[in-house]
């Protein structure tokens, strides 16, 4: 029994010394480092500025020391980080590489021998750009363009300004001929006044926010066309091709020079110079339609398409068909709705493009087809015409030769 007892108690004893030296031991160990986040400031679309300070670490020097961030949970070291070296004083550290309109988290941390501490986390949002657009073209004339804009802004990235900007070269900035809107105006209009006529304009809308300048995307735009008479045209884009909306009235070449109008049904085919007709020599028919001229006037030097303009190819036509879905549906997108003008069943017309094709007929010798159909001339180097017809979507045409016929032009602009 004396020397159960006796085990015991040395047992005991070893016992006793190893929780002493455990104690000891944990008393020695010295903390980590504390520290303080700081408020995040400086913050734009991709950075913001953080860091540091009443960093203390008691019994060993801060070996290193930085900040560090994430999109969601308590960030750490682990996550994107910066160093900012080693020691307690306190620090700025810009975060990099951020994401627009995203909010993060953040941590300063400290490193001494005894391991890593965080300050307390903050949050921030990354500024956000406005998203700016043209919603429309209201109008234009030989010398006004109005456009319609709008913009919409992320709570907190208020607009500072706000406008359109237009030049004669594609992506106009806030450099170039601008507008300046109220900011409690939206959507927003503006007119663009004392401009050229048949000038192609590019315009923009632009908003300004603590982010930075945002431009909508670009419209193409050509002012109102004057031909050598004083007629006026408006103009479409269709794809990449700029089209006037209306059938040429031209009654002159660019030059000044007068294009012979011939109204006798027999004297028609017999000529051998450039002519033109109204549909039933009747004017006020040529206000709606266009004038109709022979292919000696087409392919006359001294040109019939106002400056800047001409007649089209077949390859302009082609380009046109395909744009709109080949020639299956094609003319139905290119002819005026209803029947204001066409006759009824006027197939598949849409006038989706904007061409607004009218069924200006054709003289071959006498008149035929207004309301029925239209046939357009290619210029000189091209084998077809383009033809509309009341009873089909399907763009047709026919051979471009017989000088005597008497055809619409619809001019496109030259690149």
């Amino acid at each position: 029994m004396k020397h159960i007892y006796q085990t015991l108690s040395l047992v005991s004893a070893i016992a006793l010394v190893l929780f002493a030296n455990a104690c000891k031991k944990d008393g020695d160990k010295k903390p980590t480092p504390t520290l303080t986040t700081k408020e995040v400031t400086s913050v734009t679309t991709s950075t913001a500025v953080s860091g540091a300070e009443n960093i203390k670490s008691e019994g060993s020097e801060v070996s290193d020391k930085g900040i560090c961030w994430a999109e969601s949970g308590l960030p750490t070291i682990s996550d994107s980080k910066k160093a900012e070296g080693s020691g307690a004083s306190s620090f700025n550290s810009q975060l990099t590489g951020l994401k627009e309109n995203t909010t993060y988290y953040v941590r300063a941390y400290a490193m001494n021998a005894s391991g890593v501490s965080y300050g307390q986390r903050v949050s921030f949002t990354t500024l956000a750009h406005a998203t700016v657009s043209i919603d429309s073209l209201v109008s234009s004339t030989t010398n006004e363009i109005t456009v319609k804009g709008s913009v919409e802004s992320k709570e907190g990235n208020d607009i500072i300004s706000k406008g359109f900007c237009l030049a004669k070269t594609p992506i106009p900035t806030i450099n170039d001929i601008k507008s300046i809107e109220s900011l409690d105006t939206d959507p927003m209009n503006y007119t663009f006044k004392n401009l050229t006529p048949n000038t192609t304009y590019y315009i923009r809308a632009y908003a300004i926010n603590a982010a930075g300048i945002s431009y909508s995307d670009e419209v193409k735009v050509v002012t109102d066309v004057i031909d050598i008479d004083g007629n006026i045209y408006k103009t479409v884009n269709i794809g990449n091709q700029v089209w006037l909306v209306t059938n040429l009235k031209v009654t002159h070449y660019r030059n000044g020079d007068a294009i012979p109008n011939i109204t006798n049904d027999n004297d028609w085919p017999q000529t051998n110079q450039g002519a033109y007709c109204n549909y039933d020599n009747n004017n006020s028919l040529a206000e709606i339609y266009g004038r109709l001229y022979n292919f000696n006037a087409v392919k006359d030097t001294r040109n019939i398409c106002p400056v800047g303009w001409r007649v089209p190819t077949d390859a302009d036509w082609k380009a046109l068909y395909q744009y709109l879905g080949t020639t299956n549906t094609s003319a139905g997108k290119m002819k005026e709705a209803g029947t204001a003008h066409w006759r009824s069943p006027n197939t598949g017309a849409t006038n989706s493009s904007g061409f607004t094709g009218l069924p200006a007929g054709y003289r071959s010798g006498v008149y035929y087809g207004i309301g029925s159909t239209t046939i357009f001339w290619s210029d000189a180097t091209s084998s077809y015409t383009a033809v509309l017809s009341f009873d089909t979507e399907l763009a047709g045409g026919s051979a471009n030769k017989g000088d005597r016929a008497g055809f619409s032009v619809r001019c496109i602009k030259i690149n």
